[in-house]
């Protein structure tokens, strides 16, 4: 085999081997290193702007959102606070809006009581997540669908006192994920940050078996110049 056929062949498997291992990294950084959204809403409740007299905090979705048969016209229930079925918040749906935890099947929801007593700024309510911190499949399809969410400020006895505004909880950037959902009195703020710069991997890896390469085509034209000229 001549120094030209022995050149190409050598290149053809420098460029097998950087691309299998792209492949390899590839699938390990998007299974394992991977950034994604809480599969819940994590939301960091101010406390000190919490209007007067609120006892729980109501996670709202359109009513257009929730499929039909998770929509429950006649108020549930709700398995994290004691309301009444027949209380204000059943009945609300201004704008389309309706309370996530009165209205929607399977609704769940961990640690919504807002207490006042434990003298913290901050206190964390998730949505879609029991108290065992467990959640499913279904419900995480669901509240990744969501476009637009608000969130009502309930007494106890389910009187609305605040309604805050409303924003998305989703992000159709790939490469951002929610963090948490802060919320300071009626101003509600998605916080959504970047993962690792995971696509700087392969590019390296491309540069590196560029360099190779270029290097042996080098070695090789040198050689053969020697060679010929002995």
């Amino acid at each position: 085999m001549d120094s030209k056929k022995m050149t190409k062949v050598l290149i053809c498997r420098v460029f097998s081997i950087i691309m299998f291992v792209n492949y390899l990294i590839c699938i390990c950084l998007f299974n394992v290193i991977a950034f994604n959204s809480a599969p819940f809403f994590v939301c960091d409740l101010s406390v000190d702007d919490v209007p007067k007299g609120s006892c729980y905090l109501d996670l709202l979705v359109q009513q257009k959102e929730l499929p039909p048969k998770w929509y429950k016209k006649q108020a549930k229930y709700p398995n994290c606070y004691s309301v009444s079925i027949d209380a204000p918040i059943a009945a609300y749906k201004e704008g389309g809006y309706v309370s996530y935890m009165l209205h929607c099947q399977d609704s769940v929801c961990r640690n919504n009581e807002i207490c006042k007593e434990d003298n913290k700024n901050i206190i964390q309510v998730s949505f879609g997540e029991d108290d065992n911190m467990q959640h499913t499949k279904e419900m995480s399809r669901f509240l990744r669908r969501l476009k637009r969410i608000r969130f009502a400020y309930i007494d106890s006895d389910g009187n609305i006192l605040s309604v805050t505004e409303s924003v998305r909880p989703n992000n159709a950037n790939p490469f951002l994920y929610r963090e948490t959902i802060s919320i300071q009195g009626e101003n509600v703020q998605v916080k959504f940050v970047s993962g690792p710069p995971y696509w700087v991997q392969p590019i390296i890896s491309l540069v590196c078996g560029g360099i190779i390469i270029y290097w042996i085509v080098s070695t090789r034209q040198k050689h053969a110049k020697r060679t010929s000229v002995y």
